[in-house]
């Protein structure tokens, strides 16, 4: 039987400690096209918190 690597109050905390945090996107649009997007995470689904 396989062990739980994580439960449902776990996951939260993790999604939770992601609000605020800086990130960058990168979209590959093919042909040797990238483009990056910068922004901030402003908050969570409150479903999921």
């Amino acid at each position: 039987m396989r062990k739980k690597t994580m439960d449902v109050s776990l996951a939260k905390k993790k999604v939770e400690s992601l609000v605020g945090l800086d990130l960058t996107i990168r979209y590959n649009k093919g042909r040797n096209k990238i483009v990056y997007f910068d922004g901030k995470i402003p908050l969570a689904c409150p479903g999921i918190l």
